[in-house]
């Protein structure tokens, strides 16, 4: 079944009705989570709004931080899907004042990393190689791996941002993005585009 995104869906809903039928809060908000994040890439942006909303729901009323945290990242990346990046602005910062307040350093790392992609969709180029630069720190120390696809995505950026940037300038704001702090970091990515 690897690859066929539809018969996940299906198998994913079976999980979330026998979790419903058991009354597994906790199980139900995180099938919800994985139909959301399936949903998205199978472009049925309205379905995977709904299912995360309702997994985000969930996970407040348990008072599940870190799976609230997760939730808001992935509503952030499904605004920035949908070029909606004021409500992915929101989401994320949402997501990362959480995974900060617990320490969460994937979540963190994950969030920078989302920011970087926004900084550069909205061609604030210094920002996202910065963002960028400093998340890449945090995954290489704290062994957060990047999916294959989206470090080509990451990639393109970075090309993208240099070619704007040119040469000097590129590696200025990546030597800069290296020598963050945690909560410089966190500001650089609360900053708004007209900042």
């Amino acid at each position: 079944m690897q690859g066929d995104l539809p018969a996940a869906r299906g198998r994913y809903e079976e999980s979330l009705a026998v979790r419903r039928d058991l009354g597994d809060r906790p199980g139900v908000a995180l099938s919800l989570n994985n139909l959301g994040i399936l949903a998205a890439r199978l472009e049925d942006f309205d379905m995977a709004r709904a299912y995360l909303d309702e997994s985000l729901a969930i996970k407040r009323e348990i008072g599940d931080r870190n799976g609230a945290a997760n939730c808001l990242y992935n509503l952030g990346l499904l605004a920035a899907d949908q070029e909606d990046y004021s409500s992915s602005r929101k989401y994320l910062a949402e997501g990362l004042d959480l995974f900060y307040k617990i320490g969460g350093t994937p979540g963190i790392t994950n969030c920078l990393t989302a920011f970087s992609m926004l900084a550069i969709k909205e061609k604030r180029w210094e920002a996202g190689v910065c963002l960028l630069a400093f998340s890449s720190g945090l995954r290489e120390t704290g062994g957060v791996a990047l999916a294959a696809e989206d470090q080509a995505a990451r990639d393109h950026d970075m090309e993208m941002a240099r070619e704007a940037l040119g040469d000097a300038a590129y590696t200025a704001a990546r030597d800069r993005g290296r020598a963050l702090e945690v909560a410089q970091a966190i500001s650089l990515a609360n900053e708004s585009p007209l900042d």
